[in-house]
């Protein structure tokens, strides 16, 4: 039996660098005003995450399990509030060009999804090591804050977006993911789609010789 030895000088020469909580930024672009007092207000979020739902597509008694659509799950910050409430202000304006509650009427999509929304991890010398650009964004909720006599504790509130997905890049490189070919996209899905059905041939034809 093959013995494994791995000590901690080991361990020391492949781990490089780790990746530091602390190091984010988060960019708003033009879409609520001032981008760096928004990036400076935002204290805590998380790399946002993505799930593929399961298919099973019974054969015989088999199942082969295939992929569903990705989902994309709501995506929230916390910021600091600034005395003027220009932040939260700036939010909650933004989701009235969602809704004309007055009017009762639901406004189109291209005046409140946006596509220029980013986060970025940072590595220890503040340089980008990994970006993230969200498409089709805009908030669903912007939180409360609780305010009371006694204390004088600093005022934070959570707002939680909603978007169709993101796409990521490594370093700078997610800046340039507007100009993705989505005609590309969708023939690679096509293609995607093609060889799927291709293993699914072959996956019958190999339950059928099993089983007879």
């Amino acid at each position: 039996m093959a013995q494994r030895n791995y000590n901690l000088k080991q361990f020391r020469t492949g781990l490089t660098s780790v990746a530091r909580s602390q190091y984010f930024y988060v960019d708003m672009g033009d879409t609520i005003g001032d981008s760096t007092a928004t990036t400076a207000l935002a204290r805590s979020t998380t790399l946002p995450a993505i799930t593929h739902g399961v298919i099973d597509v019974p054969f015989r008694g088999l199942n082969m399990r295939i992929t569903d659509r990705p989902e994309f799950p709501e995506w929230t910050v916390t910021y600091l509030c600034t005395e003027d409430h220009n932040l939260r202000n700036s939010h909650i304006a933004w989701m009235n060009k969602q809704y004309n509650v007055t009017g009762l009427e639901n406004r189109k999509h291209s005046n409140y999804k946006v596509d220029d929304v980013k986060l970025f991890h940072l590595t220890s010398t503040h340089t980008d090591a990994f970006g993230y650009r969200f498409y089709g964004m805009f908030p669903s909720a912007v939180g409360e804050m609780s305010v009371a006599q006694e204390g004088g504790e600093v005022l934070q509130f959570d707002v939680t977006y909603s978007y169709d997905f993101f796409l990521t890049a490594p370093g700078e490189g997610v800046n340039g993911l507007a100009g993705i070919d989505f005609e590309d996209q969708a023939s690679g899905i096509a293609a995607a789609i093609d060889s799927g059905l291709e293993a699914f041939k072959g996956f019958i034809k190999k339950a059928s010789d099993i089983l007879g």
